[in-house]
């Protein structure tokens, strides 16, 4: 179990981070993004929404929009997800489509972070009310595990958490 402390270090640690980042200049554009997206998760976690939205935003800013293909496709799931998570699951569904756009473009149709990210996007659409559809994702997910487990056994795993969240 993460405790309060674990919390406050990573935070002062972030932010530190944060500070010498932004220092660096234009090269250190992606690190920087990255930073702010695991201080949004972080936040997320305190659940500090408000917070959590508005550093995942910042770090979106930082980044082109047809470049940091798999980074750019984290920072919109991370965002799908605070906001379906702060009850707006309708919401969150444009940041699930776009990520899921670059994701498969980026790593392809079959990869681990593309069946977790369809494990997400399924969740936010059961939230919004969307039973079938939630169910054609969650199989699509599960299918794509199944195919990867079976190419490579052992190679990858998903969290539990993951699979119960989807349901």
């Amino acid at each position: 179990m993460r405790t309060k402390k674990d919390f406050e270090n990573a935070a002062a640690l972030y932010t530190r981070a944060v500070g010498i980042l932004e220092t660096v200049g234009p090269e250190a554009t992606p690190d920087l993004a990255t930073v702010l997206a695991n201080t949004g998760q972080l936040l997320e976690q305190q659940h500090q929404s408000g917070e959590a939205r508005q550093t995942e935003e910042r770090a979106l800013d930082l980044l082109s929009p047809d470049g940091n293909g798999p980074l750019r496709a984290a920072i919109l799931q991370n965002l799908g997800n605070i906001v379906s998570g702060s009850g707006n699951p309708a919401g969150s569904l444009p940041y699930f489509e776009q990520s899921l756009e670059i994701r498969e473009e980026a790593l392809g149709s079959v990869h681990p972070e593309t069946a977790l990210l369809l494990l997400d996007y399924a969740a936010a659409i059961l939230r919004a009310g969307q039973k079938a559809l939630a169910r054609k994702l969650r199989k699509r997910a599960h299918d794509m595990l199944v195919r990867l487990h079976s190419e490579v056994p052992g190679q990858f795993t998903v969290s539990l958490n993951s699979l119960r969240n989807s349901h």
